[in-house]
């Protein structure tokens, strides 16, 4: 086994051990809570091990062109659905960590911004029509 050849099975190795540590650790904490963020994180983790999967199984494989660019175009638009899915996903779970910050222990004493609503209409609905403007 070449260099190269066990960089590409460990990282291969390391993504799913982690992704699956995850999903293990996100589902009890999911029946718990039932919290919308929880299940973001848990689709992306999800998709993005099938992703790195078909990567080093089906990606590996000899294609023609045509095929070849149809894979890495549905492999690029995975990474990209994974990588909205566990931002918005992360910014959802950040909020609701703020809010119950808040409600315990008030607001910054340095008079620092408190908890904005990120996900739930303002931040988000303002930067996607800035950014389509």
């Amino acid at each position: 086994m070449t260099w190269l050849q066990f960089l590409n099975t460990a990282e291969w190795l390391s993504v799913i051990g982690v992704n699956v540590t995850v999903l293990y650790c996100i589902y009890p904490i999911y029946k718990r809570t039932r919290s919308r963020a929880l299940v973001l994180l848990g689709y992306a983790y999800l998709i993005g091990t099938f992703d790195v999967v078909c990567n080093h199984t089906i990606g590996a494989e000899r294609m023609t062109y045509k095929i070849a660019v149809t894979y890495r175009t549905f492999h690029y638009l995975i990474y990209i659905g994974v990588t909205l899915l566990g931002g918005i996903g992360l910014l959802k779970l950040l909020n609701a960590f703020l809010k119950l910050h808040e409600s315990k222990f008030g607001p910054p004493e340095d008079g620092g911004t408190p908890s904005v609503p990120l996900v739930r209409g303002g931040f988000l609905r303002r930067f996607f029509r800035a950014m389509t403007e």
